[in-house]
């Protein structure tokens, strides 16, 4: 087959989708398919996203010659479906996550409403248009999918297809040095990340046995701004780091012995499915997650961590819950965590998923007529 994945963006952006599309297309053309990514980004305008099909006349010649084209969410599919009739593949929208429901947070919790109230409006409009127009829809957990279901699409329409993680990049190791109880975020601080929530649980925690690793922060006035409040309100307890090349932050996530995802309720957030979740578990340590999207049923099916409420008091709890159960019992979670991923969220299973997916796509001739969903 050949399969062409769009984004957005310029080639040049590094995000999760843009990962998840690169992890996709190498994974598929291992099995023996014909892979191109298409940055829409490098050659039409594409901010604001709903400008995009201005000049997009141009890009199809190169979205012709495919089996199937990919494209990596509403911004990546609202062209193609407005030029839908003059492409000659089955469209698959990746739904990835909640876009709409993400803007609907910064509204409510950040600054610079007006420029955000455009953007949730942007947002509805292009997922209404590529929810209905696409041929078939990828989604990332099981409440993203029954979301897309209450829009109208029919069941056989829809796969599930998670973020996946590379296992043999992000592998255990054996703990060295005797440093203190470690409690470890890393990644980005989008209000849908709940780090707001982890810095107040942490307030709670006067404990000078437990230290606390934030790490993730550009060379931003927001993220400088960002540190000094956190070492303000943490003091000695806390260490912030920059971001860090990908071998760095795995050496420094390996030597942690709690791994926090501290995400609040939201529309957004209940539908997610973190990248960083099957990271973690690669590594071989135990997680702390809250009780809103799926990770929470994955820890508790498979004792790989422990699960708070999203409350800055549970969280608080979670911590020392997991503090006095020591660090064999951990590792053990850690283990148990560990085999998980490599059965169900290694990018090689889930690919290979996904090639039947399209498989059934492609032998069913015809855009949307045969089941091809997978729980």
């Amino acid at each position: 087959m050949k399969i062409l994945f769009v984004s957005r963006t310029r080639s040049d952006k590094k995000n999760a989708l843009n990962h998840r599309l690169k992890m996709l297309a190498g994974g598929l053309k291992r099995l023996g398919h014909r892979t191109d990514l298409l940055y829409l980004g490098d050659h039409v305008r594409t901010n604001p996203p709903i400008i995009s099909p201005v000049g997009f006349e141009k890009m199809l010649p190169r979205c012709r010659g495919y089996d199937i084209i990919h494209a990596g969410t509403a911004f990546g599919g609202f062209s193609l479906c407005l030029f839908k009739r003059h492409l000659q593949a089955p469209l698959i929208h990746d739904m990835h996550g909640d876009g709409t429901g993400e803007m609907l947070m910064k509204v409510r919790f950040q600054s610079g409403r007006l420029k955000t109230a455009f953007w949730v409006l942007q947002n509805s409009i292009m997922e209404e248009v590529v929810i209905h127009r696409a041929d078939y829809h990828l989604v990332v957990s099981r409440p993203l999918r029954k979301l897309l279901l209450s829009h109208g699409v029919t069941r056989d329409r829809v796969a599930l297809v998670r973020n996946g993680v590379d296992v043999d990049r992000f592998r255990p190791a054996e703990r060295t040095g005797d440093d203190p109880f470690t409690v470890c975020y890393a990644g980005d601080f989008q209000v849908w990340q709940g780090v707001g929530l982890l810095t107040k649980a942490l307030q709670r925690l006067d404990r000078e046995d437990i230290r606390f690793n934030f790490i993730g922060f550009r060379c931003t006035s927001q993220d400088q701004a960002r540190k000094e409040r956190l070492k303000r309100l943490l003091g000695s307890r806390v260490r912030l780091i920059d971001r860090l090349p990908q071998e760095e932050l795995i050496d420094h996530l390996r030597r942690a012995d709690l791994l926090v995802l501290p995400r609040p309720r939201h529309r957004a957030t209940v539908v997610a499915m973190p990248t960083k979740f099957a990271e973690y578990l690669a590594l071989g340590k135990a997680v702390l997650v809250t009780e809103v999207d799926e990770t929470a049923r994955f820890v508790r099916r498979h004792h790989c961590g422990l699960v708070s409420p999203p409350t800055a008091a549970g969280l608080a709890e979670g911590i020392l819950q997991a503090h006095r159960a020591g660090r064999k019992a951990l590792e053990t979670m850690g283990r148990r965590g560990r085999r998980l991923v490599e059965e169900s969220f290694s990018w090689e299973v889930i690919c290979k998923q996904y090639e039947r997916f399209l498989i059934r796509i492609v032998e069913s001739g015809n855009h949307a007529s045969t089941d091809h969903s997978f729980s």
